[in-house]
């Protein structure tokens, strides 16, 4: 079974401005792919390729992942990343634009830091690691110190759970939010994670006034975020339209104040919504073994 965790790596020194320096390299890698296919597509919109049973075919000239591999190959060096890394960037590109059936856009300075990787590429290890049983959930709990190798730099996250020992690492990433903090996705396969669950049968049916109600009769309300956060957004953003009507008044245009308080509230939001709907998943899920949706009440 494959399974991903997250883990937030400690990027306060020197990691987080590393990390951010490859994720550059990673957006120009991105942006020449697409350059890449922007110049094939004015020299030919199409190609011709020809089948096993010797006929031929006409198709638009879009690289695959092979073709890009190609031209990206001996350039890892030289962008300070590891070459499995710029081949899953490459790679990914060419996986999205069939699947969106157009060029995707430029990764530029707003693009939130991405640096994927495959299993050869990294070594992950744990030590110091303290390991308990919760009382009332009666779940396993751990605490302790992990460190992960990539392109000869160690970076140590915090480690809530240890990887299971049959774990097979498949592939992962380097991600960042908002707020600018780094975090490591780990991808692996393992047959011995246990996961509590019930045995009987549910139905669910999701609302727009209650989130869920259960076959059972059991309801969840939503996450009432609402009442808690309404009147400092609205504040914040009062504050924000005053100074972008007070620049177009004096044609002095610039950065609008209290960017990082609004980051910042809208990033305990999400974490607030996540928080609510992870526990009451859970709540389910270890109640229940088969769960049945009623689609028809869902309102798009």
């Amino acid at each position: 079974m494959l399974t991903t965790w997250k883990f937030r790596i400690k990027d306060s020194g020197s990691a987080g401005r590393k990390l951010t320096a490859m994720a550059k390299s990673v957006n120009f890698v991105w942006n020449y792919a697409k350059e890449t296919q922007i110049i094939a597509l004015q020299r030919s919109s199409t190609k011709v390729i020809t089948k096993s049973d010797g006929s031929t075919k006409i198709v638009p000239n879009y690289f695959t992942g092979y073709d890009f591999n190609g031209l990206v190959a001996g350039s890892a060096k030289e962008l300070g990343l590891h070459s499995q890394t710029v081949q899953a960037v490459v790679e990914e590109y060419a996986r999205r634009r069939k699947q969106f059936g157009k060029l995707l856009r430029w990764r530029g300075r707003k693009a939130l830091g991405w640096i994927p990787f495959k299993a050869l590429g990294i070594n992950v290890t744990f030590s110091d690691m303290r390991a308990w049983t919760a009382l009332e959930s009666r779940k396993k709990r751990a605490r302790g110190r992990g460190l992960i190798s990539y392109c000869g730099e160690t970076y140590e996250f915090w480690a809530s759970r240890e990887l299971p020992a049959d774990a097979v690492m498949k592939t992962g990433s380097f991600n960042q939010d908002a707020m600018g903090h780094w975090y490591v996705n780990l991808t692996f396969e393992s047959f011995c994670l246990e996961y509590q669950c019930g045995e009987t049968p549910v139905g669910i049916d999701p609302g727009v006034i209650t989130m869920a109600t259960l076959s059972t009769g059991i309801k969840f309300e939503g996450a009432k975020l609402r009442d808690r956060y309404l009147s400092q957004v609205r504040h914040l953003e009062r504050t924000r339209l005053h100074a972008r009507r007070q620049q177009a008044k004096n044609r002095t245009f610039g950065p609008l104040p209290k960017k990082k308080r609004m980051t910042k509230l809208h990033a305990r939001i999400a974490h607030a919504r996540a928080d609510y709907l992870h526990k009451a998943s859970t709540k389910v899920v270890e109640a229940h073994k088969i769960f049945s949706l009623a689609m028809s009440r869902v309102v798009s």
